[in-house]
C-alpha cells in the first residue's frame, strides 16, 4: 500500500479519490460537510454524474472506507453542500 495522500473533495460533485484499486483505506478527515456519499465504478467505466442519489453509503468524520475488490475499481465521493477532505492509502 502506498503512502497516505490527502485529497480535497469538492462540494456537490463526484470526486474520484482512488483509481484502479483492489485494496486500501479512505479516511474521512474534514468534519464539514456533515455528509459524504460514496460509490464506485469498475476502472474504465464512466464516472458517476448527477447528484448523490446514486450513493451507496453515507459517511461522517473519522469513518473509514475499506476497499477490497477482486476487480480494480475507481472510488468516488460526493460532499453535501461543503468541501471535504479525505486521506487515501491504496
Amino acid at each position: 500500500m502506498a503512502n497516505p495522500t490527502k485529497i480535497d473533495v469538492s462540494k456537490n460533485t463526484w470526486t474520484k479519490v482512488a483509481t484502479n484499486a483492489t485494496s486500501g483505506i479512505i479516511t474521512i478527515r474534514q468534519w464539514q460537510p456533515s455528509k459524504y456519499y460514496q460509490t464506485y465504478r469498475v476502472t474504465g467505466d464512466p464516472a458517476p454524474t448527477g447528484d448523490h442519489n446514486e450513493d451507496t453509503s453515507v459517511l461522517t468524520t473519522g469513518q473509514e472506507i475499506s476497499i477490497s475488490a477482486i476487480e480494480a475499481i475507481d472510488v468516488y465521493l460526493y460532499c453535501y453542500n461543503l468541501d471535504g477532505e479525505v486521506v487515501v492509502a491504496v
